[in-house]
């Protein structure tokens, strides 16, 4: 348990900046957006939310990487900017683990198993037997080189034995809005970005990538259901800070977003796109990206992927 240092501390004389590496729209963007007007109360401080997109998320990655380290400039920062990225690019200007300093692990959210409705599947068995009859030729779209999106369907695939043509986007919109129209053929992506063109019956969803049956899709398998015996992936964002910021600024933004996370407004608005709340220390979640990266290293090492140019 985190004690909550004085309260009297001042904050630096400048903007709170939540720095999203991707478009808006995307998942990080949401949680940003919504966090940010109860932060900006609750610090009785400025706070804004900042797109800086590219390179599959990692420019606003390095961005905050190498901000002055006064726990003003938060990363809000998933899977792939905390380490999957440098798993396929190790020339990276960044090291997930030494250079930030992890501030709150904040959702979690199952994927979503998605295709184009005109393509003649509704189930997962379907989707891999139509692969096998056309290797390397079914597109799936990402929202960029190693980001949970990508590293899902290699997963896959090494699980059934195929192959696809990966497309790799800036973000999960556009990965998304291409699904949609049909210029690739499916998805993994977040189960918070697809829910309104699930709800609107723009695309259709085969599986769930977590444990369980998602409350939001109740009639949807899991992809364990789907005979992918110990296949759980799950979309995740943090929030860090550049390596060096000062733990008592680390203490105060991880207690009072835990607070924000139990605040039943904000809970409805996250737990009704798909996703949980987590929440906890900043030592769980410098623990948690340890863990993501021995796990999915092992992933990349035995598909042999490299960054695609």
């Amino acid at each position: 348990m985190i004690s909550a240092p004085s309260f009297a501390q001042t904050l630096p004389a400048k903007p709170l900046r939540l720095v999203v590496p991707f478009p808006p729209g995307a998942t990080g963007d949401f949680l940003a957006r919504l966090v940010q007007p109860k932060l900006a109360e609750s610090l009785a401080h400025q706070v804004v939310v900042e797109n800086r997109t590219g390179a599959g998320g990692a420019i606003g990655t390095e961005f905050v990487a190498r901000s002055t380290p006064d726990g003003m400039t938060l990363l809000v920062g998933g899977a792939s900017s905390f380490g999957l990225a440098s798993l396929l690019n190790p020339k990276l200007a960044y090291d997930p683990v030494r250079d930030f300093a992890p501030v709150i692990k904040m959702i979690r959210s199952p994927s979503v198993l998605l295709v184009h409705p005109s393509l003649p599947v509704t189930r997962v068995a379907e989707l891999v037997k139509l692969a096998r009859s056309r290797p390397g030729q079914l597109a799936y779209s990402t929202s960029g080189a190693g980001t949970p999106s990508h590293l899902s369907v290699e997963l896959m695939g090494l699980m059934a034995g195929v192959r696809s043509l990966h497309v790799p986007y800036r973000g999960s919109p556009e990965a998304l809005a291409d699904l949609r129209a049909g210029s690739v053929q499916f998805a993994i992506n977040s189960l918070v970005s697809s829910m309104p063109l699930l709800q609107a019956g723009k695309l259709r969803a085969l599986a769930v990538t977590g444990a369980r049956r998602s409350p939001e899709l109740p009639e949807v398998p899991t992809m364990i259901e789907a005979g992918f015996a110990g296949y759980e992936v799950y979309t995740w964002f943090g929030l860090a800070a550049a390596s060096g910021a000062p733990q008592e600024i680390v203490i105060r933004l991880n207690t009072e977003l835990n607070r924000i996370l139990r605040d039943p407004d904000i809970r409805q608005r996250i737990t009704s796109q798909g996703a949980e709340i987590v929440g906890g220390s900043p030592e769980e979640l410098g623990a948690y990206i340890r863990s993501e990266l021995a796990r999915w290293g092992k992933v990349v090492a035995k598909l042999e992927l490299k960054l695609e140019p």
